[in-house]
C-alpha cells in the first residue's frame, strides 16, 4: 500500500508541475499577444502612412506629367 500512496504523491506532483507549466505559459502567451497587437497596430499605421504619401506622390507626378505635356 505504500508503494501506490507514494506513486498517487508522484502522480500529484506531477499534475501540479504540468499545471504550473501551462499557467506559466499562458501568462507569457498574453503578455505575447498583447505585444503582437501593439505591433500589428504600428505595422497597419506605417501602412496607411505609407499608402497616403503614394497616393499624394502619384497624384503629384501625374500633375507633373500633365503640365509638361501642355
Amino acid at each position: 500500500m505504500h508503494v501506490a500512496s507514494y506513486a498517487l504523491q508522484a502522480g500529484v506532483a506531477k499534475l501540479n508541475e504540468a499545471k504550473d507549466l501551462v499557467d506559466t505559459l499562458k501568462k507569457k502567451a498574453a503578455e505575447q499577444s498583447k505585444i503582437l497587437a501593439e505591433k500589428q497596430a504600428e505595422a497597419d499605421k506605417s501602412l496607411a502612412e505609407i499608402t497616403e504619401t503614394m497616393k499624394v506622390w502619384n497624384g503629384w507626378c501625374n500633375s507633373k506629367i500633365i503640365v509638361d505635356n501642355s
